[in-house]
């Protein structure tokens, strides 16, 4: 059965599922907390509010129209994100906080409960993109450039005070420009494409990522296949 779609088997068997996430033991209890579930819409609408909704989406309709002429593909924005959120949820934190659970059965079998994992504190946006570069790290293939393990991390996430570098069109990373509030945007092909502020930012952000590689790159993240054959993530776009 799958994890992230009907259509996806859930790589949490891989050998290599979390090569390289022994930092992310301080989170299970966190993990717990944001387990994918629908956001609450407000029940109090004002026309301040509402004006400003509507410029948010103008913006990001300019933004989207850079990579793609198909401005109706916004329609399907409010869609993709719910599928992202699952996707998130059930491939990476929900296999994620079972093995945590199972250290910590573990170490009180062992006679040492003291050592249980899973205390930490962090903002919804910091969970989130350090489980999906970690993810990625350990389902991209090693590579002598970084022998750390963050394959991945190295190559496609910088964060501040580092910038990227736009004057090169082989970059194509995701920029965290301000840790508090965090807010992210997506450099490609010596583009900025900076998204919206709020809560959506880095999954919309993510999903233009994500929506760059299945239309611009043929679903190949260097030799990692992100549609059917491999991790199985474009799946939330559907055929769009």
């Amino acid at each position: 059965m799958s994890t992230g779609s009907p259509e996806s088997n859930s790589p949490s068997n891989s050998p290599t599922f979390w090569n390289y996430s022994r930092s992310m033991g301080d989170y299970a209890h966190t993990l717990r907390k944001y387990q994918y579930q629908l956001a609450c819409r407000s029940q109090a609408p004002s026309a301040h509010k509402d004006e400003a909704d509507l410029g948010s989406k103008q913006a990001a309709e300019e933004i989207w129209a850079r990579v793609t002429m198909n401005r109706q593909l916004l329609e399907h924005m409010d869609s993709w994100t719910e599928k992202f959120r699952n996707w998130t949820s059930e491939t990476i934190l929900v296999p994620l906080v079972r093995e945590m659970e199972l250290v910590n059965l573990q170490m009180r079998r062992l006679g040492c409960p003291e050592l249980q994992i899973g205390v930490g504190t962090f903002e919804e946006q910091g969970i989130l993109i350090h489980v999906f570069c970690t993810y990625f790290d350990s389902r991209l293939p090693a590579h002598p450039k970084y022998p750390n393990g963050k394959t991945f991390t190295s190559q496609h996430f910088v964060q501040t005070p580092d910038k990227p570098d736009t004057s090169n069109e082989n970059v194509f990373c995701i920029h965290q420009s301000s840790i508090n509030p965090p807010h992210f945007e997506l450099v490609y092909q010596k583009h900025i494409y900076n998204l919206p502020k709020g809560r959506n930012n880095l999954y919309h952000t993510l999903l233009m990522f994500l929506y760059i590689i299945k239309t611009k790159e043929s679903g190949m993240l260097g030799r990692v296949n992100l549609g059917l054959s491999g991790v199985n993530i474009l799946w939330i776009f559907g055929n769009h």
